[in-house]
């Protein structure tokens, strides 16, 4: 006959972040270290889209396993990006040689063209990491400037180097922008207006027109109506089909 037993198993622990992409792609190590106090990181420019950050990452480095405060510093005033702070358990960490990541509060949207610094804290004598003679390869989405330490918070190299290293995954929002913003029309003239969706491979858009004067087609072709008795504004909006809280509008 056949015995049923029960036994226990060990607790685990469960870590859940935000779907995101990783910026940092790849990493060239340097030497390690841990013989400094204080913030470590990388400092970044945003490029010309907006993008939505969810989680902070830090590097595991066999035999750490200390929580590491991280945040997202405004590189103009130096002063914290509101929501911008986790913490990193690195006792989390399986595989020496990637990130462990922990998530924000709420996802943080960072300005198109606006420097930040993503920094972790460390402490001397504490979990090693590696120094600035570390580079990385990473996503389009932002332009690394080079490592960071403080505070003051201050650029230490420039190019693709970084401390840590450190990382974060983000999104790229969906918005919707529209050309033209404006134009004038007589009776039954035509206007081609064209938008253009971000943040998504579905870039479809629905069309609509308040007041109802005139029609637009599903291809963004206004056609004023043949008759007016008065000088007549009418909002033509495009709303994207992926995300229909995004939205641009014209005035004709």
């Amino acid at each position: 006959s056949n015995s049923v037993s029960c036994v226990t198993s060990s607790v685990a622990t469960l870590s859940v972040v935000p779907a995101g992409i990783g910026f940092v792609q790849s990493v060239t190590i340097g030497s390690s270290r841990n013989d400094f106090s204080g913030w470590i990181g990388m400092k970044i420019t945003v490029g010309s889209t907006p993008i939505s950050v969810g989680a902070l990452g830090r590097y595991y480095l066999s035999g750490n396993h200390g929580n590491h405060t991280m945040k997202i510093v405004d590189g103009a005033t130096g002063n914290d990006v509101p929501g911008g702070s986790t913490t990193v358990n690195l006792a989390l960490g399986t595989s020496p040689g990637t990130f462990v990541y922990a998530p924000l509060p709420s996802n943080v949207t960072l300005t198109p063209n606006h420097s930040y610094y993503i920094m972790s804290i460390e402490g001397q004598y504490g979990d090693t990491w590696y120094d600035l003679n570390t580079h990385v390869q990473t996503g389009s989405a932002a332009t690394l400037n080079g490592a960071a330490y403080g505070a003051p918070f201050v650029a230490a190299s420039v190019g693709n180097s970084t401390y840590g290293p450190v990382d974060f995954l983000y999104v790229v929002p969906v918005t919707v922008t529209m050309t033209p913003t404006a134009v004038q029309l007589n009776v039954s003239q035509t206007q081609q207006f064209t938008p253009t969706v971000v943040g998504t491979g579905n870039t479809a858009v629905t069309w609509t027109i308040t007041p109802t004067v005139g029609s637009i087609s599903s291809s963004g072709l206004y056609t004023a109506p043949g008759t007016i008795s008065a000088t007549q504004t009418v909002t033509v909006t495009a709303t994207s089909v992926a995300d229909p809280t995004q939205s641009a509008s014209s005035i004709v």
